[in-house]
């Protein structure tokens, strides 16, 4: 019980925290009503997300410490060896140059692939919602979304074996959205072109930063 209180308290000081004008680290109980009302709250939904933590079931990329969940951006193909998660090793040809590819799942139904080349990570690839960003953002995510939180950002549209339409974040961080949603158009050198419906079908995470354009 005294494990669920203290629980509780730390909780209710980082709601209450969030409330307050100044949002600072001093907490002063105006309202003894109030503060029963946070405890009970806290009590059946526990802690709300605060900081970067993703929401229950999802699974963060953290950039800082180049993790995605509990694995490393700078794994090599020996390293992955001995990671927890079912593993199935396969070969890709991507632009004429053949890649080792890990498809890890970290459950049922959020399945990850990893790019080797020459024993180093290259790239990592999903198209699983439960991958998401720093701001809970990833497939299904809108173009309009990725704007607002990476202002640096910038969306790509052109030709390289084929349209493509990219977001990339100046991170680690690339997102790709179905180049065959685009009107023609778009893929010229002239046009300009963002449809407000544009949703993320896939996102990819490198080892080093991608400066964005």
């Amino acid at each position: 019980i005294s494990m669920i209180v203290g629980s509780m308290s730390i909780c209710a000081r980082q709601a209450a925290r969030a409330d307050s004008p100044t949002g600072k680290n001093s907490l002063v109980w105006h309202n003894p009503l109030k503060t029963l009302v946070i405890f009970l709250a806290l009590a059946f939904a526990g802690c709300g997300t605060t900081g970067h933590a993703p929401p229950t079931g999802y699974i963060l990329v953290d950039e800082q410490a180049k993790k995605l969940g509990d694995l490393s951006f700078t794994f090599s193909e020996t390293d992955f060896d001995g990671v927890k998660y079912p593993v199935i090793w396969s070969s890709e040809q991507i632009e004429g140059d053949a890649y080792k590819v890990a498809r890890l799942s970290f459950s049922k139904s959020v399945k990850v692939n990893f790019y080797f080349d020459n024993g180093r990570l290259w790239r990592i690839r999903t198209t699983s919602r439960s991958i998401v960003d720093k701001f809970h953002l990833g497939v299904g995510s809108t173009l309009q979304q990725l704007q607002k939180h990476w202002p640096a950002g910038r969306f790509i549209l052109g030709y390289a074996d084929g349209n493509f339409a990219n977001f990339v974040t100046g991170g680690h961080i690339i997102y790709s959205f179905d180049a065959s949603a685009f009107p023609p158009s778009c893929f010229s050198s002239q046009a300009k072109c963002a449809p407000a419906g544009a949703r993320v079908d896939m996102t990819t995470i490198y080892p080093e930063p991608t400066p964005a354009p």
